[in-house]
């Protein structure tokens, strides 16, 4: 492997151990190796049981640098991450998207299975620096950024920043 990073690290209600980072070139995870894609950095999120064993391991990949940057749990044992991807990036889904330094949010089930993928992005920069999940499913998420930002959803809401840089806090519940 060229490099490893783990970045976020949360723990769910039955005390399973979740993990997310990035990685470039391979790295393995129990018996699961990931490759990444054009020898970039791509995303992972891994699960561990409460022994330490491992339970299970999602890549996030795309032709560009795509990093992993927190995770969280709710009640239920949903998972959530957020980090950062340029151009088309997937996890169990290919999400089109044409920006540089773009900001993710997902939720996966307990099982690992891709829920949902939201983005924010569309300004000069956009970073996440934090995330906080509630029990119920509420995620919380905080970063910076310049220009205009758009929060890509039924809505586009987008914020005007005038200033060289401007922080972001977001909300979104479980659905």
């Amino acid at each position: 492997t060229d490099s490893d990073i783990g970045s976020g690290i949360a723990v769910d209600n039955s005390n399973n151990i979740v993990v997310s980072g990035e990685f470039k070139g391979s790295s393995t995870f129990g018996t699961t190796t990931l490759t990444s894609q054009n020898a970039s950095t791509d995303v992972f999120i891994t699960k561990l049981n409460p022994g330490g064993s491992f339970a299970w391991t999602q890549q996030g990949s795309g032709d560009q640098t795509d990093r992993g940057i927190d995770v969280g749990c709710d009640g239920s044992g949903n998972i959530y991450t957020v980090g950062s991807f340029s151009d088309t990036f997937s996890f169990d889904v290919v999400h089109n998207n044409q920006m540089f330094n773009a900001v993710y949010v997902a939720k996966f089930n307990s099982a690992g299975v891709e829920q949902w993928f939201k983005i924010i992005g569309g300004g000069v920069s956009v970073f996440a620096y934090a995330m906080d999940v509630r029990t119920n499913g509420d995620v919380f998420i905080g970063g910076d950024f310049s220009g205009n930002l758009i929060f890509y959803n039924s809505s586009n809401t987008t914020l005007t920043n005038t200033y060289d840089n401007g922080i972001f806090v977001a909300k979104y519940n479980s659905s």
